[in-house]
């Protein structure tokens, strides 16, 4: 990769067969480690994590990193992930087309970007923590496997969505309960974008 780049969109899809990447000396933002994980580092010291072609089954996420983007894209044997207290935004296609992507810890996220789990049909469940702020369209766009959302937050995090007909969880067919605190059921149902959702959404103490 040139010098002269200074931004990259989404990730490398499905090539687990690239081990290695070359950033040209010189550029003053994107940078290498452990030979192709593709690493970006704002003015503001922030890091995100573009690419990491051959991660393993079984992938623990260096600290530091701040955000995800197109990282996991496509990833065919990505099964579990774990995330450091750093990682809070989970960006565009950051985990997309992850067909066997069955656990991954999401305590710290306070976004999640368009696509950000799109098609990831083994994934079950999804806890999403108190920090949770934003969660934008198609964020789980057919994961048809997932049967339950857990949102711990007791203020109903915003939806962006293009439309009144698209949600995070479009496509999600098995989806039958969003277990938010009891307290807040009734501001969930009444939410912008959550109310399409109303009759899935229940209390848990």
């Amino acid at each position: 990769m040139p010098a002269s780049l200074t931004d990259y969109n989404r990730g490398i899809y499905n090539c687990p067969n690239l081990t290695t990447i070359t950033v040209a000396s010189g550029n003053a933002h994107f940078s290498v480690e452990g030979g192709n994980r593709l690493l970006y580092t704002a003015d503001d010291g922030t890091k995100t994590l573009y690419a990491w072609p051959t991660a393993p089954a079984e992938t623990t996420v260096p600290d530091g990193i701040n955000t995800l983007k197109g990282t996991f894209w496509g990833n065919q044997t990505l099964t579990t992930v774990t995330l450091p207290e750093s990682v809070t935004c989970i960006a565009q296609s950051a985990f997309a087309a992850c067909p066997v992507l069955q656990t991954i810890n999401l305590e710290h996220v306070t976004t999640i970007e368009k696509e950000g789990f799109y098609g990831d049909t083994s994934l079950k469940s999804a806890t999403l923590s108190a920090h949770i702020e934003s969660l934008e369209h198609r964020a789980f766009r057919d994961c048809t496997a997932l049967e339950t959302v857990c949102i711990a937050a007791e203020n109903p995090p915003t939806l962006y969505s293009p439309s009144s007909k698209t949600t995070p969880f479009q496509g999600c067919t098995a989806l039958t309960r969003i277990e938010v605190p009891a307290a807040s059921v009734a501001a969930y149902q009444a939410a912008e974008g959550w109310s399409t959702l109303a009759d899935k959404i229940v209390g848990y103490e």
